[in-house]
């Protein structure tokens, strides 16, 4: 876990939590989240089994406000933890925004993540500044929104 504990940077003061396998992308999705101030601190997982107990071991208040998910990793995938969710929502605090990761989207893919409605949207590997702004401004819509 990476801990940012500067006073002014302004961060929308939240716990993100990065799901994946691959550790060059968890370190790049660290590093971008850290950079453009995303969240206060960022959890990694590499596998859903470390995710479901990690999670289980945690309070209601303790839970991550931001999931990402990455949908293509061995053994389990991302939709093995998006069903084990379906079953167990408390998994998750039911205000998490859940964001799933994939090298390439497929139709199959953007068909089959519509069965969850938790995912708030299916977004394109590598994590990029791009990426992290657009998500922003999503959040920033939605939230003026409700």
């Amino acid at each position: 876990m990476i801990k940012v504990s500067a006073p002014d940077l302004p961060s929308i003061h939240t716990t993100v939590l990065l799901v994946d396998d691959d550790p060059i992308d968890r370190l790049i999705g660290e590093t971008i989240f850290i950079k453009t101030k995303f969240a206060d601190s960022v959890i990694t997982q590499n596998s859903i089994i470390s995710t479901v107990n990690f999670l289980s071991d945690l309070t209601n208040r303790d839970l991550p406000q931001i999931m990402f998910l990455d949908l293509n990793m061995p053994f389990m995938d991302g939709y093995d933890f998006l069903d084990i969710l379906k079953k167990n929502p408390s998994l998750l605090n039911e205000n998490c925004i859940l964001y799933v990761l994939t090298n390439s989207i497929s139709f199959i893919d953007k068909e089959r993540i519509t069965h969850f409605p938790r995912v708030r949207k299916l977004l394109t590997k590598p994590m990029t500044k791009a990426l992290i702004e657009q998500i922003l401004k999503d959040m920033k819509r939605l939230s003026l929104s409700d």
